[in-house]
This record gives structure tokens, sequence and C-alpha cells, in this order.
């Protein structure tokens, strides 16, 4: 580190003219030169310089002069090192204090940069490596070492071992989360360096780690420190996936409110105080107020559930104590089915720490499907004429449960003894303003709901139908809901 120094020396003693000289001391480690004219050098070793010509005229009385020293190489780390300057009085070749003053200065440390932590995993929980790189701002020498310091929410493993690029010479030492590099040779100014230890365990919870530490010292002694880096340096864990997972309904009839028997395989125990969330698909329904864990492969005492939407938190199962068995399995009952035979988007299941931070998670791949209908509530076709084989109109009378949307649509069944006419009409009263009808067979009708039901119970007519054939006999007609996409509700 080189620069020039000024000093500022105020007078206190008289300093006799022509026979006070400035003695100048200094640390070995230190070079300077005096390049001014103002004064003379009368020697000059590895610690010290004397300076002539300090009162060339007069007796200097009182007041300040000043000295400055150039091309002055300073200690290669922020070692404090200290300049002491003596005003002597020479009486033939033998030396008198007259003055003396000292004072300590410090460097300030350089930059570490280019700084890359690179683990090969990210998951917590698991033992993987880590790749250090880094520059460093100013030259090393032989005896001269490194040190890394590791996060605390990270465990560098006691059997860890750690290598580097510097040289072929150093050695790298592992001590609980910091790593040593004893350097064997030298380093040059702006040397790369690149560090990998082989067993380190990740944080628990996918949180971001507290930052690595990197210092490099001159001789290996806490006060030789050259260059630092000690913030900035983190990495981020990411949560593990559950391994399996699926979702059973009790029933699986459209609408109807049941029970879910969900079950997951972890990864990781679920720390103290942790918790399950559970979010439902759209298509299925947890209820407010009816909602309930019925039962769990864990303790559920202290259990409470906190319902958010579609996001269901299973809380206070762990008040006392991690879950360490990852085989997970809960029933809650208060859960309402898809209204439809249509797959549902898939569940999603995560466990997180107290924090709260992630640690398990899985996203895709757990669906139910309906496959039972709900029954309609009320269902009746009544003919305007009832005698054998007249073609007539039939009012159709039904009260739907599952909630009715545009395009929605009826196949109705008429006993095969009936035949629907080609011209076939159909006219809303009461219910839906429009509808369309379409005749798919002779015994089979499509009724689509066009606008918006106002009501559940709906009621039109459909002209015109074939009575059947048998007088005095009852027969059976059918309806089907579906919904614009083609699944049964």
């Amino acid at each position: 580190m080189n620069s020039g120094l000024t000093s500022f020396i105020t007078v206190n003693n008289p300093l006799p003219k022509n026979k006070t000289l400035l003695k100048v001391e200094y640390p070995s480690e230190i070079s300077l030169t005096y390049s001014g004219t103002a004064y003379g050098i009368l020697s000059q070793n590895s610690t010290q310089m004397l300076l002539t010509n300090i009162s060339p005229t007069n007796d200097r009385l009182s007041g300040s002069f000043s000295i400055t020293l150039l091309s002055i190489t300073t200690p290669p780390s922020t070692r404090a090192f200290t300049f002491k300057f003596t005003a002597v009085y020479n009486v033939s070749g033998v030396y008198y204090e007259i003055d003396t003053i000292s004072k300590t200065f410090q460097n300030n440390a350089g930059a570490i940069t280019s700084v890359s932590v690179l683990p090969s995993d990210t998951s917590i929980n698991v033992v993987t490596s880590y790749t250090i790189n880094f520059k460093l701002t100013n030259k090393m020498v032989n005896g001269g070492n490194i040190h890394i310091v590791f996060p605390s929410t990270l465990t560098v493993e006691s059997t860890a071992i750690c290598s580097d690029n510097v040289l072929n010479t150093s050695t790298c030492v592992v001590s609980s989360n910091n790593l040593t590099i004893s350097v064997n040779g030298s380093l040059a100014s702006g040397s790369s360096l690149t560090v990998i230890v082989d067993k380190v365990k990740n944080a628990g919870e996918s949180i971001q780690s507290g930052t690595f530490k990197i210092y490099s010292y001159y001789d290996g002694l806490s006060d030789s420190l050259v260059d630092k880096i000690e913030t900035g340096i983190t990495v981020t864990m990411t949560a593990n996936l559950i391994t399996t997972a699926s979702v059973t309904p009790s029933n699986l009839t459209t609408y109807s409110v049941t029970s879910y028997k969900i079950d997951f395989t972890l990864k990781d125990s679920i720390t103290q105080n942790g918790y399950i969330e559970i979010e439902f698909p759209s298509a299925v329904v947890p209820l407010a107020g009816s909602i309930v864990l019925t039962t769990a492969s864990f303790s559920t005492s202290t259990c409470t559930l906190s319902l958010s939407g579609s996001i269901l938190k299973i809380l206070n199962c762990f008040l006392s104590a991690p879950m360490n068995v990852l085989s997970t399995s809960i029933t809650i009952g208060g859960i309402q089915n898809p209204q439809s035979f249509k797959p549902t988007d898939t569940f999603k299941i995560r466990t997180f720490s107290a924090l709260p931070s992630l640690t398990n998670f899985i996203s895709s791949g757990i669906i139910v499907t309906m496959n039972t209908p709900y029954q309609l509530s009320t269902f009746s076709i009544t003919p305007l004429i009832s005698t054998v084989h007249a073609d007539t109109k039939q009012t159709l009378n039904i009260v739907h449960v599952i909630p009715l949307s545009v395009n929605d649509y009826l196949l109705v069944n008429f006993d095969s003894s009936m035949t629907i006419s080609t011209s076939l009409t159909c006219s809303p009263l009461s219910g839906i303003t429009t509808i369309t009808c379409t005749k798919i067979n002779n015994s089979q009708l499509k009724i689509a709901y066009t606008s918006s039901p106002s009501s559940q119970t709906l009621r039109f007519d459909i002209n015109t139908v074939m009575n059947y054939d048998i007088a005095q006999t009852a027969i059976s007609f059918t309806a089907v809901l579906y919904t614009s996409e083609n699944f049964i509700k």
C-alpha cells in the first residue's frame, strides 16, 4: 500500500540552530523516502531516519513545522503501525532528546470481490457440496491464510473435506463452520480462488441463509487482516417435494357434503410449532362452519383449523414436539364435492415450520373425479292430452339442487314407445327466459339453458311428443343434467 505522509510538528521546547536533528522511527515492515529539499538526510536504516537542518539559521523557539515523507510503503495488512518523531540535540556526536511524539496509523482492509456461493443442491436438510468463488484485492505471501466462515443456518460436518485451487502445496482445514486455507507460497494481487467443501448440511427450512464471511490474513495472526467481505453472500434453501400423496373422498356423488382422507409421505419432519396446509381445487369446497378434523395419524387434541377461501391450515398440533413420522394421514369432514364429473384441478399440500417457512410441498397430480350424479329434487312430465298415441304438448317441471350455469343442459329420455316430433319447439314458463331444444333421437331430447336461470325450479313446455301406446300404464322418464363441457352434474 503506497502513500505519502505529511506530519505537522508543534515546538514545545526551543530547537537550537544548526544542532537539532529530527529522528523519525518506524517499523521495519515500512519503507519510506524523504525527497524534499528543506531538510537533509544524515542517515537512514530499516527502522529510522535522521533529518538535518531542522533549525538552520535561528533557534526554533515556537510554532510548528511540517515534514512530508514520500513513497511510503505501509504494512500489507490492517495491523497498526507507529511513527515516532524525536527532536534531538547533537553535541559532538552525542544526541540528547528534546521533544518526542508518536502517531499510530492503521490501514483499511481491502475488498474481496466477485464472490459466488454455489451449493450443488439447495434442498433443505440435505448434505451437499458447496463451491465458493472469490477474488482477492491484495497479494498474499507464504504463511498467510484465508478464513471462510459459514452462516450458522448451515452445518459443515466434522468429516467434511475442503479443497482449493490456491496452490498445490496449500492446506485447507475444517473446524466447525470455519475453513482455514494456509498459503504456502504467494498469491498475486487480484488472484481468483475457488474453494470446494464436500459435506455441508443445508438449513431445515426454505429460508435465506445468513451471510458467508471471507477474510484473508497476511501472516495468520488476527491483527494482520488484508482483505475481507462480511455482508451480502447468502444462499436460499428450497423446500423438498412430498414423495407420495392421495386424496380419497368417502363418496363420489356430485355436490354432496362428505369427508376427505388425505394421505402423504413427507421428506422432512414437521418442526415444533409447524403446521400443515391443504389447498383445495376450486371445484371442491371446504365449508366454513362445518369443516372438522375427524382423524389423523398424529394426536389431534390441540389441533385447530383455520380456513381462508380454499386454503385450510391445520395448526397447533405440534406444540410440544416435532412430528417425526413421515407417513401422514388426515381425514377432514365438512367438504362439498365438485358439481360435476369433471376431474378436479390438483390438490396442493404444504408443510411449514414455525417461522413460517415452507418445508415440504406437492402441487400437482392429486385429483378426484365424481362418478355418481346428485339426485334431482323434483322431476315430472305431464301431457296436455292423455290419449294414447296423441301428439301433445308435454309440460316439464324440475327442481335442481346443484346450482345452474348458462349453457348447462338437460338430457331427457322418454319411453321408447313415445316419439318426439321432428318440428320440435320448447317454451320456458318459469325460472328461465330462454332455452333451446334439440331432438337427439325419437325418444331423447336435449334442453339447453341458454340464459342464466333465475331459480333452481324450472318449468317449460315441450311441443310435441306422441304419447305412449298402452293406457293406464305408468312409465318412467329420466333426466340427466350436464355442464356445457359435457360433464354430468
